[in-house]
């Protein structure tokens, strides 16, 4: 459990975790800690882990506290990308063009941050789009960035480094599945 700024403050064991992964809408978690642990709060973060390991940093959205028996706390999360909604572009703001490539686009959509949490790490697309958007804020027009491009466009974050790395990346084409029995 980390506060605001990253800074961490417990280790939590919950007594169940329930983890929804997808982009759109963001990731979420959900989990029920029992009686005693770190009380939490809207806001804070929280690395969460499955059995392949870290699944990232989530941002507290939800905190409910249940008294009597079977006392604690349920908190719901959303994956920390969401943090790019607290930011808003006032007015009409136009981006983009002949010359001004995809990477640029984004560069200039993430400096737009108050709290410079999200850089832009790699950027496999060099489109000359033009962009539009009014009164957006900074997740919703980086979403709609993916929109018009070619191929299948796919966020991958870095959350191991600060700021948090946010990659574009064009996926395959070729359908992958794996089975593992044991």
């Amino acid at each position: 459990l980390m506060t605001r700024t990253g800074r961490e403050v417990a280790r939590l064991r919950p007594e169940k975790l329930a983890l929804t992964m997808r982009m759109t809408p963001l990731s979420t978690a959900e989990m029920i800690l029992p009686e005693g642990e770190t009380t939490l709060s809207v806001g804070m973060l929280a690395e969460v882990y499955d059995a392949e390991g870290s699944a990232g940093i989530f941002r507290v959205t939800e905190v409910e506290r249940r008294a009597g028996e079977g006392s604690g706390q349920t908190a719901r999360l959303e994956h920390a990308l969401c943090t790019l909604e607290d930011d808003v572009m006032p007015g009409y703001v136009e981006l983009g063009g002949k010359g001004v490539n995809t990477r640029e686009v984004l560069e200039r959509l993430l400096s737009r941050q108050t709290e410079k949490r999200w850089a832009l790490g790699m950027c496999e697309y060099a489109a000359e789009f033009a962009y539009s958007w009014e009164n957006e804020n900074l997740l919703r027009a980086l979403l709609s960035v993916t929109q018009v491009l070619e191929g299948n466009p796919m966020w991958t974050f870095d959350q191991s480094v600060t700021p948090w790395l946010l990659n574009l990346k064009k996926a395959g084409d070729a359908d992958g599945c794996e089975c593992r029995q044991s």
